[in-house]
């Protein structure tokens, strides 16, 4: 059971070391240094109506109310915590600074996690890394506030030159020594707290230190499923955005938003994928909205435990999407577009800058199967580079060994650098090369295509607005 939360007797209501605001020598330096800045940044007129804008925006309708709820989950979790004994008055200043400068900035994080599969593992090991556990030890015993004041403009002065040194690379000589300058000051600051504590451990093993150094770690912690939730609202609002611009009314975009969060939660590749299909399929009523979030649940059940495919009419698409996966080329998910069926691989680049080299992927066919497999390089420059068509005859080998077997490779490979035309019939599979210049010779380039056809393929054309599946010839 919680502690009784007594209120602080008039003498300790008076006193700023009861809610742990018992400021050592660095913090009265830092809160100094910050107060002369501030007089300086507030008489500056083009700095205080930056100031005052920015102040606008924060409290303005959209960030005011998300800093509201993300102050009120913050409340929520200290009062959890002063529940279970683990939090008390003397830690508010901690919870506060916390609150000031880890919780305000790890909101801006909320927009890296549908991006960045790892960003929730990245942020649970930062707040719990070793250099929490250093930078609360150095700060247990501080120098006298004159060596503070000294010490502080000199370690900002010492990082900003280390800034510039690996900025500018005719400094980059600098790195090395004002690197190592850095650690031995850390190291300096490290060893002389922790010989304070050595001198006194009873004044640094009490339990008010142990929370002081455990509430922020466990704040962070908590704080991440609260971050979870913002990214999926902030990624459905994204998302669906653009559905406003195609003549949706707000209530259908709002139903949109709704059903992508309680269908997928932080599945936000689902969310994507619908957003993309109501587009693709010109979805405008609700009923279709819950029938496309039911298609892709159901193909991605099958993605992670692909059927078995009759060979008679293709190949499995999910297996086909990821055949190049450990080349490089990322499967993308088999979808419904244009009266077909297709998965479109990340695009894989090589070397750096804007027109460098790309081979794309793509799988083609009906819901039950993958019938056309199509690998494609382009390449932005003139005349031929060893580099790039060793790559492309590695993922086209690879390609036709996944879907024929190694004798089709042995028959390919002598001709997967022609550039005339080359055709293929292995097993009534058609296996179809070419090679295309464009451009001028001074801005040109080519690009050579390899397209793999089951005789069960069909073309998808269009006759007004209906498709139309033909059988088709092979058309790379």
């Amino acid at each position: 059971m919680a502690a009784p939360l007594t209120p602080p007797t008039s003498s300790q209501s008076l006193d700023p070391a009861h809610f742990g605001f018992d400021l050592n020598s660095r913090e009265w330096a830092s809160l100094i240094y910050l107060g002369f800045f501030a007089v300086w940044a507030l008489s500056q007129r083009k700095i205080r109506q930056s100031a005052l804008n920015i102040a606008k925006i924060i409290l303005g309708p959209k960030l005011g109310s998300l800093f509201a709820i993300m102050t009120l989950y913050v409340v929520a979790m200290v009062a959890v915590l002063w529940a279970l004994n683990a939090w008390e008055a003397s830690n508010l200043k901690t919870t506060l600074f916390w609150w000031l400068t880890v919780g305000f900035t790890a909101v801006s994080k909320a927009v890296e996690i549908p991006k960045d599969p790892t960003a929730v593992r990245r942020m649970a090991g930062e707040a719990i890394a070793w250099t929490e556990i250093i930078l609360f030890l150095g700060e247990v015993h501080t120098l006298p506030l004159w060596g503070e004041l000294l010490l502080l403009p000199a370690l900002t002065l010492l990082g900003l030159l280390l800034i510039v040194a690996q900025s500018q690379s005719e400094h980059a000589i600098l790195v090395g020594p004002l690197t190592k300058l850095q650690i031995w000051a850390g190291l300096a600051i490290l060893v002389f707290s922790l010989i304070g504590v050595i001198k006194d451990p009873d004044d640094f093993l009490t339990w008010n230190n142990l929370r002081e150094f455990a509430v922020p770690i466990i704040l962070s912690l908590a704080f991440i499923p609260f971050l979870l939730v913002l990214a999926v609202v902030m990624e459905a609002e994204s998302e669906t955005v653009s559905l406003t611009f195609r003549g949706h009314d707000r209530a259908f975009v709002g139903f949109v938003q709704r059903q992508a969060f309680l269908a997928f939660g932080v599945d936000f590749a689902g969310a994507r994928r619908l957003t993309r299909d109501i587009k693709l399929r010109d979805i405008t009523d609700r009923a279709g909205v819950r029938a496309a979030i039911a298609e892709i649940k159901a193909v991605a059940r099958q993605a992670r435990h692909p059927p078995p495919i009759d060979r008679a009419v293709g190949w499995s698409p999910f297996l086909a999407a990821s055949a190049l996966a450990s080349q490089g080329l990322a499967p993308g998910d088999y979808h419904r577009a244009f009266g077909s069926w297709s998965a479109q691989a990340q695009t894989l680049k090589m070397g750096q800058g804007p027109w460098r080299p790309s081979v794309s992927y793509s799988v083609t066919g009906n819901q039950e199967a993958a019938t056309r497999l199509r690998l494609q390089l382009k390449v932005n420059q003139l005349g031929h580079d060893a580099e790039i068509e060793a790559l492309w005859r590695d993922l086209a080998q690879a390609l036709v060994g996944w879907a024929l077997g190694e004798a089709a490779v042995a028959d390919l490979t002598p001709r997967l650098l022609s550039e005339d035309p080359q055709t293929l019939t292995v097993e009534g599979v058609v296996i179809h090369l070419s090679w295309s210049r464009w451009g001028t010779d001074r801005l040109g380039g080519w690009d050579r295509i390899l397209a793999i056809t089951h005789p069960a393929h069909v073309d998808v054309v269009f006759d007004g607005e209906a498709p139309i599946r033909l059988p088709g010839e092979e058309q790379p």
